[in-house]
């Protein structure tokens, strides 16, 4: 298996930061490692995206893979990728992104709702399909999802936190994309939140890590 693919699979969590500023995104990754994340997406409307990357690979290399979020098109997917990214996710099924992100040997996971969607990104070459927004429906959504397909590794992303995520960890999915549940949204954050977020993000890898060991 894809190393990149196999640190997903393994450790559930991707932890979503959304348009942060560049002073904020290092403290907050630092508190997400601190709690255990091993896996991170970062947006691709962030300022000074590709000197985040090299500086976050630079810090911790292998210790943390990194995605890119919202990639529209694929006109930058190569230059995420030369500054450490492995893999790229996506809102919608863009078949030139999924394929080109292929093309450059780094993982796919477009964004799709529906099961038609779902199926199209999967035949477009997507590694995994990110189910968003999974809190439009819930788990029983994914579940339903997973009744006519299970071939399909999901990803559930929306809404996910520490109270509902044991519900999710139920079924066999990919991984999660956590944002807000990991209160990763905050701007200029101070110590406490920091420390809110090492140990939210504690909760969510113990839960997740619990479920793969009794798998």
């Amino acid at each position: 298996m894809n190393q990149t693919l196999k640190k997903i699979t393994d450790n559930k969590i991707i932890a979503i930061l959304r348009r942060l500023n560049e002073k904020d995104i290092y403290k907050i990754v630092d508190a997400l490692v601190e709690g255990d994340i091993q896996v991170i997406e970062i947006t691709a409307d962030t300022e000074n995206i590709l000197p985040i990357i090299e500086n976050l690979k630079k810090k911790y290399a292998t210790q943390l893979t990194i995605g890119v979020g919202t990639v529209l098109h694929p006109d930058r997917i190569a230059s995420f990728i030369q500054a450490g990214a492995s893999f790229i996710l996506s809102p919608n099924v863009n078949e030139a992104v999924i394929q080109h992100t292929k093309k450059l040997g780094a993982i796919s996971i477009p964004g799709a709702f529906t099961p038609s969607e779902i199926v199209c990104a999967y035949e477009y070459g997507a590694d995994i399909v990110k189910v968003f927004p999974a809190n439009r429906f819930g788990p029983s959504y994914i579940k339903d999802l997973q009744a006519p397909l299970p071939h399909i590794p999901l990803l559930p992303t929306g809404g996910i936190d520490e109270t509902n995520i044991g519900q999710y960890l139920q079924m066999d999915c990919a991984g999660f994309g956590v944002s807000s549940g990991l209160h990763t949204n905050c701007m200029d954050p101070n110590s406490d939140q920091l420390k809110t977020i090492t140990e939210t993000a504690k909760k969510l890898v113990e839960q997740a890590q619990g479920v793969r060991r009794n798998a």
